[in-house]
């Protein structure tokens, strides 16, 4: 049976960021003032422009150049920041219309379920509360469980062991709406299902399916999943 990976903001909830893009452009600005100000070089940054990137930039970059003491510090720092707006985010979570549809549609087959999302488990939990979504899942890999964030494969490869699912060419598949996903899928091998909700989020990358809902992803995911 093949594992279904889903990211979780902006792919199974909706949060505020997606209804209002220049919230988006602003978290940005404010993630990397922090970095600067917590003392990741400006150069260590350099032209990336999404949070998480940045974030992943500082944390290679503390991985590389830091004492345990001083690594540990900014990994609090950055994990305080990241928390605080993340808590913000989670409390405007709107459930996708399509969303427990396509959960069912996949469950009926019996097909092992993940999240694999660059958000905290409060947030998680947050989430399976208001919606009832913890039943569809067999796994849940949070930032808090990896060490880098997508899109590198750390996580990917945590959520395959956890659903006893060898990680191998084209042997899972993972939905999400961001680039991050997409190359997280395909650097651990995995089919990408890049979801285009209008927000242009793709635009740099090329999904193995592109597709407009859920509803959509499942019908891709249903003739490999029987």
């Amino acid at each position: 049976m093949r594992a279904v990976l889903f990211d979780l903001e902006g792919t199974l909830v909706e949060t505020r960021l997606e209804r209002n893009p220049q919230e988006v452009q602003e978290l940005r600005r404010e993630t990397r003032r922090a970095l600067l100000e917590m003392g990741i070089p400006g150069q260590v940054l350099g032209d990336e422009v999404t949070s998480i990137g940045m974030r992943n930039l500082a944390f290679g970059y503390a991985r590389d150049n830091l004492g345990n003491t001083e690594r540990a510090r900014l990994v609090a720092q950055v994990s305080a920041f990241m928390e605080f707006h993340e808590s913000r985010l989670a409390e405007s979570y709107r459930l996708y219309p399509e969303t427990k549809e396509a959960l069912d549609a996949l469950r009926k087959v019996r097909a092992r379920l993940a999240i694999v999302t660059n958000t905290t488990r409060r947030s998680v939990r947050q989430a399976f509360t208001n919606f009832g979504l913890q039943r569809y899942f067999d796994a849940v890999v949070t930032r808090e469980d990896v060490s880098m964030l997508k899109p590198d494969p750390e996580g990917t490869f945590l959520a395959l062991r956890l659903l006893g699912c060898a990680p191998g060419p084209r042997s899972f598949c993972f939905v999400g709406d961001t680039r991050h996903d997409v190359l997280a899928a395909s650097n651990a091998g995995g089919i990408s299902i890049g979801v285009d909700r209008g927000l242009h989020r793709l635009d740099d990358v090329a999904p193995d399916h592109r597709v407009r809902s859920l509803t959509e992803a499942v019908s891709i995911v249903l003739p490999s999943s029987v």
